[in-house]
């Protein structure tokens, strides 16, 4: 099932369903009474005894920047699990965070009665597990609230942002505000908030990865069955972005005078190695990138690693170069240094946060045009916002970050 039909499907049907459900739950006088105890001014900590459930459909760059929320629910109730629902294109990542106890997955991309077939199977097997609390960390779409509602228990708090949505909202226990000057980490970390949870006393730390050791193998093959010299300068190049929006890709031909201003410098060019990545779905534009690059210098592992490979090579790299994506977060939570093409949505709240960190963006009067009151559906036919981000700035900032890293790494001569 594409996207942009789920989207129509959830923004039709959505409201509908709600209603429905608010009837029923009316007639029934079912109600959303929670475990907590959770009151308007509470401010008294309960540790929480039962497992907690996360929803998060749409995005693994979302999904990594909900760990330090997870985090936060972990340590405050270490004896309840943390089971995450997503879309199984996302378990592969979300099996890559500690804090993830167990991941349950809907198939999004077999078809709608498929997708439909799952969904019933899901509400089936985690009604059974009597959830105390409920976190829908989904901006703006009915199915996932009304997965939360129909998951819950009459005991169970359910938690969620609003987004001026009121056949959805009246779900919650807790409503959210949605704050546009914060960063999306610190966002999902709000969410807990109701449950006042001693957030402020935990010790929070950087997201770990559990890298599987077969695919640290597998990428030490790789590249060690590529022809690049003793202590290679490794960039990862990633020109892609999500079918959530492909206005988010900065021009094939602007990357393509990067890498080559790169190349033409003699210095840099005898350590420097470029590795093109992808997904299945993005080989042949990844392609049409590498064909018309040195091969001897630039490679293609485009639709051919998995997600646990791709982590295991970019802890290798020693910067990340590409477009708003998930292997940008990925990529930072590896702690190499990025550079990154923002434009239809803001850094302010998805951007990488750091000084190994640059992010281009130009603040066009149109951008951002992603947000959640259209759903993150942008219709904007000429991406302006990327387009203007000139190569030759690109390559300055590059430069720094390759002289410092180049030099701590002793690569540079002299």
């Amino acid at each position: 099932m594409r996207i942009h039909l789920a989207r129509r499907i959830d923004g039709i049907l959505g409201p509908f369903v709600c209603l429905i459900l608010r009837i029923l739950s009316f007639l029934s006088l079912k109600s959303k009474n929670n475990i907590l105890g959770l009151k308007n001014n509470a401010d008294v900590y309960k540790p929480m005894t039962q497992d907690t459930l996360i929803i998060k459909f749409f995005g693994f760059g979302s999904i990594i920047h909900m760990e330090k929320m997870i985090q936060a629910v972990k340590q405050a109730s270490p004896n309840s699990r943390v089971i995450l629902l997503t879309f199984t294109n996302n378990k592969s990542i979300a099996k890559l965070l500690t804090g993830i106890d167990d991941v349950e997955s809907i198939s999004f991309s077999q078809g709608f009665f498929r997708f439909i077939i799952e969904t019933i199977s899901c509400i089936y097997r985690l009604r059974k597990q009597n959830f105390g609390v409920i976190i829908n960390c989904e901006f703006y779409s009915y199915y996932a609230a009304i997965m939360a509602y129909i998951i819950s228990q009459s005991s169970s708090c359910i938690l969620g942002f609003f987004c001026n949505k009121p056949l959805r909202e009246w779900i919650y226990s807790r409503r959210v505000a949605l704050d546009h000057t914060q960063h999306i980490s610190d966002q999902f970390t709000k969410l807990i908030q109701p449950l006042n949870l001693p957030t402020k006393s935990l010790k929070l730390h950087k997201p770990q990865l559990n890298i599987p050791e077969n695919a640290i193998k597998k990428i030490d093959s790789m590249l060690g069955n590529i022809v690049i010299p003793d202590n290679a300068f490794l960039v990862a190049v990633n020109i892609n972005a999500s079918e959530l929006d492909h206005n988010r890709r900065w021009p094939i031909s602007s990357f393509k005078s990067l890498i080559n201003l790169l190349l033409n410098d003699e210095e840099k060019r005898k350590i420097m190695r470029f590795v093109l990545i992808g997904g299945e779905d993005d080989k042949s534009y990844v392609n049409s990138l590498a064909q018309d690059l040195d091969s001897d210098y630039v490679y293609d592992f485009s639709g051919i690693i998995s997600l646990p490979e791709l982590t295991a090579l970019l802890v290798r790299c020693d910067i990340f170069l590409g477009n708003d994506s998930g292997p940008l977060h990925l990529a930072v939570n590896c702690n190499i240094s990025t550079i990154s093409i923002f434009g239809p949505e803001t850094p302010a709240m998805y951007g990488p946060v750091g000084s190994k960190h640059t992010v281009f963006y130009t603040n066009r009067f149109c951008s951002p045009c992603l947000n959640v009151y259209f759903s993150k559906e942008s219709k904007c036919s000429n991406n302006l916002c990327v387009k203007e981000i000139d190569p030759h700035a690109v390559y300055s900032a590059f430069c720094n970050k390759f002289i410092h890293i180049a030099s701590e790494r002793k690569l540079l001569a002299g």
